[in-house]
This record gives C-alpha cells, sequence and structure tokens, in this order.
C-alpha cells in the first residue's frame, strides 16, 4: 500500500523549505504528519500542494510541481492504485459542516463524478449521501424480514449497531441512537433525554466532526461493496479542531485513526489538545522548521504546550497576564507613590479573586525573599 515516506516543499508562497521525514520505525506501516505554526506559515498550503501532488500523478501535466512526494512503492504503483480505487485521498477543507442530501425514500445512489484529477465537483460529496444510504438499508432490512431472509436482516442490524456504536463513540453520547420516520422517511439522531434531531440541526461541532467521519465512512463502505481492494489511502485535514469543544478536539484524531486504522492521516492544526492527542505521528512546526515525534508531546499540560510550541506568552488569560506583569513591575520598586500603592492593592485583589494560581503569583510578587506564606 502508498504511504508517504518523505514530503519535500521548496519555493511556494511563505514555505521556502520544508522537508519531512515520515519513514516510520520497524515493523510499522506509516507515520501520521500534523502541521503546527502561526496563521501566514503555510499550513494550508502544504496541503493543498499535497492534495495536488496525487492528482498529478493520477494524471501527469509535465509541470514542475514545488512539492515531492516520496512513498514506499514504485510512483507508476501509486498512480495504478489511485486510478483502480484501491488508494483512496480524502481532502478536508477548514470550514465544514454535515450536508446530507433529502430523502423522499429508497433509490440508487448517484454517486458524485471525479474530475479525473483525484477530485470531486462538490465539498464533502460522499457523506451527503449518507442519509440515503441508511433509508436504502432500513428499507432492505424491512423487505429480507418480510422474505423470512433473517440472516440478511441480521447483518443489516449489525451494519446500524456498529455505525450507532461509532457515533456513540465519537460524540459521547452512550445512549445515543438512530431515529427513522417511515412516512417521510427522514432520518436522525435520538438523544437519551428523547430529543430527535435532525442532521442537519446539529451542533456545529457535531456537525463538523460527523462531515468528516461520514465522508470516510460511506466512501469506504462503498469502495468495499464495489471492490476486493482494501479500503486505505491518506486523508488530509486543515485545522481538523474547527468548531470542536476541547474535549473532542483531544478525541478527534484519536478516534479517527483507530476507526480507520489503514489510512495515514496528514492534517494541520492550532490546538495543543490534537498535536499530543496520538503516537506514531510526526509534529513539524513550519515556522520553526522542526520535526518532532508526537509522542514528546503526551505527558505535558495543554498549557505548557501553549507556551512552548505555540508561542503563546502565558498559559494564563491574557487580561490577568497583563494585570499580573503590571503588579510584579510596581512590585519590584524600591519605593512606590501612594497612587502606584493603591494601584498595587487593586491589582492584588482583583488577580487574587480570580484563582488560587493567580493569588500564589501576587504573593511571590509581594514576597520575592521567599519564607512562609
Amino acid at each position: 500500500m502508498p504511504y508517504i515516506r518523505r514530503i519535500r516543499i521548496s519555493n511556494y508562497r511563505s514555505i521556502t523549505d520544508l522537508d519531512v521525514d515520515l519513514t516510520p520505525p520497524e515493523g510499522e506501516r506509516f507515520r501520521h504528519l500534523i502541521l503546527t505554526g502561526p496563521n501566514g506559515s503555510g499550513k494550508t498550503s502544504a496541503l493543498d500542494l499535497i492534495r495536488e501532488a496525487f492528482g498529478r500523478i493520477l494524471r501527469p501535466t509535465g509541470e514542475t510541481s514545488p512539492v515531492v512526494l516520496d512513498f514506499d512503492v514504485d510512483i507508476g504503483e501509486v498512480a495504478r492504485q489511485l486510478s483502480t480505487g484501491e488508494l483512496l485521498v480524502f481532502m478536508f477543507r477548514a470550514q465544514r459542516l454535515l450536508r446530507l442530501d433529502e430523502t423522499s425514500g429508497p433509490k440508487a445512489l448517484q454517486l458524485p463524478r471525479s474530475n479525473g484529477r483525484g477530485e470531486f465537483e462538490n465539498e464533502g460529496p460522499y457523506a451527503a449521501l449518507a442519509a440515503q444510504l441508511m433509508v436504502n438499508r432500513k428499507t432492505e432490512q424491512a423487505f429480507a424480514l418480510t422474505e423470512g431472509d433473517h440472516k440478511t436482516a441480521g447483518e443489516i442490524g449489525q451494519w446500524f449497531d456498529a455505525l450507532e456504536a461509532d457515533l456513540r463513540d465519537l460524540l459521547e453520547q452512550p445512549d445515543l441512537s438512530f431515529y427513522f420516520d417511515r412516512k417521510s422517511f427522514n432520518v436522525g439522531l435520538r438523544y437519551v433525554d428523547g430529543r430527535i434531531v435532525g442532521f442537519q440541526q446539529l451542533a456545529d461541532g457535531h456537525s463538523a466532526a460527523l462531515s468528516i467521519f461520514l465522508e470516510l465512512f460511506i466512501r469506504t463502505e462503498l469502495a468495499a461493496a464495489t471492490s476486493q481492494a482494501p479500503r486505505e489511502g491518506v486523508v488530509i485535514i486543515d485545522e481538523i479542531e474547527t468548531h470542536l469543544h476541547l474535549r473532542l478536539q483531544e478525541r478527534i484524531l484519536p478516534f479517527l485513526t483507530r476507526r480507520f486504522p489503514a489510512f495515514q492521516f496528514i492534517v494541520a492544526t492550532h490546538s495543543p489538545a490534537v498535536i499530543a492527542s496520538v503516537p506514531g505521528a510526526v509534529v513539524y512546526d513550519l515556522e520553526r522548521r522542526e520535526a518532532v515525534p508526537s509522542e514528546e508531546f503526551q505527558g505535558i499540560r495543554y498549557g505548557t504546550l501553549m507556551t512552548e510550541h505555540f508561542g503563546i506568552a502565558s498559559d494564563i488569560d491574557r487580561d490577568s497576564t497583563e494585570k499580573l506583569k503590571r503588579l510584579r513591575t510596581l512590585a519590584r520598586g524600591a519605593t512606590r507613590t501612594a497612587d502606584e500603592e493603591r494601584e498595587l492593592q487593586r491589582l492584588a485583589e482583583v488577580l487574587e479573586a480570580r484563582s488560587h494560581t493567580l493569588k500564589l503569583e501576587v504573593w511571590k510578587a509581594r514576597n520575592p525573599g521567599g519564607g512562609a506564606a
């Protein structure tokens, strides 16, 4: 199976020289890549170039490209597997929400059309088919039961059970289940409190997460139904944390890599919860031109990652940081005016009321020599 072993990008927009070695340790098939860096450092540009590289492999143009991908197999084999669908490549842009096609009953799926370069006419084309696929499978199950084919009906039931389990895991809703309206053929989710929510009504965070999962799920399901080829490939995701609550930020990549273990993930992120979430990845900082195994970020506090990797001045909020900085300046003064003394006291009262951590910092600033608190 073709997996990327090295990525080189030269002189493209803000990227002057990127060279990432993704050679896996012995016994492993591949390593994931997590790109970090401030806005304007080239994360999106790098992901676009990687996506376009697969299109050029499939349909060579003869043009010189600023990106070179090295694989564990010959480039001709990569092209062959792209053309046969053995190698699947996905691209998810930063702004994404789930958009499902309307359903009015069972009907044949109208598969998305490719432009011949490994791209599709619309964003997220396979995820849009999710509701229709579920209606079709539910109808097939009903016909199987009517005809006494309990084996097929049971297999379809297991398919729905597995899909429900995936959604429960991803959305942290242990009692979540599908809801089917047999008259309107609408599909939704039923929550433990009895609420029924359509896929189009989901909160943005859940919608963004499901847009990735369902695109991968539906396309790999259809690939399995039409071919004996393994479901493997490369998944490219820009700003994987888009719309996600912090808890979902730290869950999304572990969930995807666990659920689709044969796929190599290449993602960009601004989130410390993402870079520390999985082993077996290379974290590459585009500003520093530095590659670090993701294992080195595990076990480190998010606040430390924010200051040491993402360059935030403090792991305390900006307003408190500025107030604490001013308090320290005042506290260091050998003498203070009456106004400065009152300002120092006001700052101390505000900060001490905010948190125990800030209360300790105030005490340390006012007692530089140490001693009992």
